[in-house]
């Protein structure tokens, strides 16, 4: 059974962050970012899969806030929201992934890990810098990073 979806919206001093988790599908209810403006933050870490009318609806709720936003990011954004996004059209509207969850794999044990970078810090002319891949926890071998689909997605 897919992980079921939920959607959770904080107040901050800058705005607002909605906390996107589980599989994004035809159950999945986008209504609660009908009253959102201003400066809004996704975070999209949770998230584990969509599905076609999932996307549908991803795209059309993310598409309305970004028209009413002053400013859309995106942190925490996993290779499944990435993926998407180098695919679809408007998949972000007008937001910007300012950190990604980049899963290494280990190439001797099969192990991943998330290892989390940040736009400015790491990748702020699209090309990660300046970052060992973590060794492995089980190991000890020299993890990996498929660096294309993340580099593709910004």
């Amino acid at each position: 059974m897919s992980p079921r979806f939920s959607l959770r919206i904080e107040g901050t001093p800058a705005g607002h962050t909605v906390y996107v988790q589980g599989s994004v599908t035809e159950l999945a209810d986008f209504s609660p970012l009908r009253d959102l403006s201003g400066a809004v933050t996704v975070d999209a870490g949770g998230v584990e899969r969509f599905n076609s009318v999932g996307v549908q609806k991803w795209v059309a709720a993310i598409q309305a806030l970004s028209a009413r936003t002053t400013r859309l990011d995106f942190i925490n954004a996993t290779d499944v929201l990435l993926s998407q996004s180098t695919v679809i059209r408007g998949f972000l509207g007008r937001g910007i992934v300012r950190t990604i969850l980049a899963r290494h794999e280990c190439p001797n044990c099969g192990h991943s890990l998330s290892v989390r970078f940040e736009r400015s810090a790491d990748f702020p002319d699209g090309e990660i810098k300046n970052r060992t891949a973590p060794r492995c926890e089980k190991c000890g071998e020299q993890m990996m990073l498929d660096d294309a689909l993340y580099l593709t997605a910004l």
